[in-house]
């Protein structure tokens, strides 16, 4: 045990045991005498080994174990004050906060008692041992309300989540069939129901973080020791880390105690949810089915598979929508599927993907590039960073005149593809870029370009001191759109004068 070679130490206690318990029967047999005994096997002796044979299993991370050796260490000397710290730590290490105290409770009534029929020499020894455990009872009534009360946040949060219109009408339902017709028949989001959502949001993070708060001290504690605080903690950080969540409760999965458990696979399947987005939704609902199966009556397991069956079917029909050029209605369904769970940031990561592009298509809607390029920068910035979205976001950029980012997007895309297929459309954002850029001089001096062969230098003058005159009136200080306008002159009077030059030159030839 020393030496940290813990399964060895549990080997080597449980052999003393057998040993014991033999040579127990041999005495009780033999009426006072056993062979290698010279006095009787006492409780104390039992107690002892039970109790060290729990430490080994602590060590080891074998709670159940452990707190199985610590009752029996408890049954044989209820006086053994050593056996009830690790009753604790068993129990706490399983959630099991209530018996923890409940355990303590008994050892200190145990002890009290012995106490108060003891000489006065021997009241110190008991009073230290009362003092500990009553400070041990204390602490896991409050780990009980701090895990309660998370749950209790957590329950709360996640109700909020899941309380739009239609998702209150699929889970009404009953089944994915009546989710997807629900779906289906749903009315476009209005602004208030956008609003709507972005409150849930605000006030399920606020209940999670709260709950995460109370929790970190807990978990920091235990995470490495109990499945149970872990996926508390896990169930209030899911929307906001799930990766970090993921590597937390994995340690737990070959653990019996907590990877049968309804809840464990619940988190499970949460914590998969939310990291994986729609990717994940297969392995989502196997876990669902193993946490029904437990307990089939389990409230958070339910709504979480419905609640994925809708979002699957909404964002089927916004594809079926736009695949058949039903833009408006593809940017209906798009948006209904976020409003599903707006704090999935990798599934609406993929959906607005989508919506981008839907909304690329309404070339009559004024502000839908605007809107498209939200989309894709919020998709890129939450993991739906592949070739096909940046090519996307160039092209919106390229729609809005934002040649910088349009370029930058289009090499990123080429970047990422790796196979050239958008070689070609970096070198003709390139060129469009060069070309847009180009300044329309007419129109600086607010003159028609169409009659730019007509112009005289006198004309041109006049249009300067007008466009000058006009600055000055409104913009008092604009040095720079001053320093355009008499540009704009010395470019046209030069434009003019090389096309006169050129001209020349051919009537010369002829």
């Amino acid at each position: 045990f020393k030496a940290g070679n813990y399964q060895q130490a549990i080997a080597s206690y449980t052999k003393s045991i057998d040993a014991f318990n033999t040579e127990a029967s041999n005495w009780n047999a033999k009426g006072g005498s056993s062979g290698s005994m010279a006095t009787a096997p006492t409780p104390r002796n039992e107690a002892m080994l039970f109790s060290n044979r729990s430490a080994a299993h602590l060590k080891a991370n074998e709670f159940e174990s452990a707190q199985r050796d610590a009752l029996r260490a408890i049954a044989a000397d209820p006086l053994f004050a050593k056996a009830y710290p690790r009753l604790h730590t068993a129990r706490c290490s399983l959630g099991l906060f209530r018996e923890a105290a409940e355990g303590m409770d008994k050892g200190i009534e145990e002890l009290r008692q012995a106490m108060n029929s003891c000489p006065a020499s021997g009241k110190s020894e008991y009073q230290q041992s009362i003092t500990e455990l009553t400070l041990l009872s204390r602490e896991a009534r409050e780990n009980m309300v701090l895990m309660a009360k998370a749950r209790s946040l957590c329950q709360e949060a996640y109700s909020i989540i899941n309380a739009p219109a239609t998702f209150d009408a699929s889970v009404n339902g009953s089944g994915a069939a009546e989710n997807t017709e629900g779906a289906s028949s749903s009315s476009p989001s209005s602004p208030n129901q956008q609003q709507g959502a972005e409150e849930r949001q605000k006030r399920a993070m606020q209940l999670l973080t709260t709950a995460e708060v109370s929790l970190r001290e807990l978990f920091q504690q235990y995470k490495q020791t109990s499945g149970a605080i872990v996926a508390v903690y896990a169930e209030a950080r899911a929307p906001s880390d799930p990766d970090a969540m993921n590597t937390a409760i994995q340690r737990f999965y070959t653990n019996t105690s907590f990877s049968n458990d309804p809840y464990f696979c619940y988190v499970r399947a949460l914590v998969n949810f939310y990291r994986q987005g729609e990717a994940g939704f297969k392995t989502c609902q196997l876990l669902l089915r193993e946490s029904l199966i437990s307990d089939p009556d389990n409230k958070a397991s339910k709504m979480l598979r419905k609640k994925i069956q809708l979002m699957e079917a909404t964002k089927e029909e916004g594809n079926t929508a736009f695949k058949s050029k039903s833009y408006q209605v593809a940017i209906d369904a798009y948006t209904r599927a976020i409003e599903i769970d707006p704090l999935n940031k990798k599934y609406s990561s993929m959906v607005r993907g989508n919506r981008a592009a839907a909304l690329m298509e309404l070339t009559s809607v004024a502000n839908a590039n605007d809107r498209a390029l939200v989309d894709c920068e919020f998709a890129i910035e939450n993991g739906n960073d592949s070739a096909k979205m940046f090519a996307r976001k160039a092209r919106v950029c390229e729609k809005l005149e934002k040649w910088d980012d349009a370029l930058r997007a289009i090499k990123q895309a080429d970047e990422r593809s790796g196979s050239g297929e958008y070689r070609s459309e970096v070198s003709g954002v390139q060129q469009r870029s060069r070309n847009a850029q180009r300044k329309d001089w007419y129109k600086v001096l607010g003159l028609d370009k169409s009659r730019a062969s007509s112009y005289t230098d006198v004309e041109i003058k006049k249009a300067y001191k007008r466009s000058a005159l006009v600055l000055s009136l409104i913009h008092i200080s604009e040095p720079t759109r001053l320093l355009s306008i008499s540009y704009a002159v010395f470019c046209l009077k030069k434009k003019k004068k090389t096309t006169n030059h050129k001209q020349t030159e051919r009537d010369e030839d002829k």
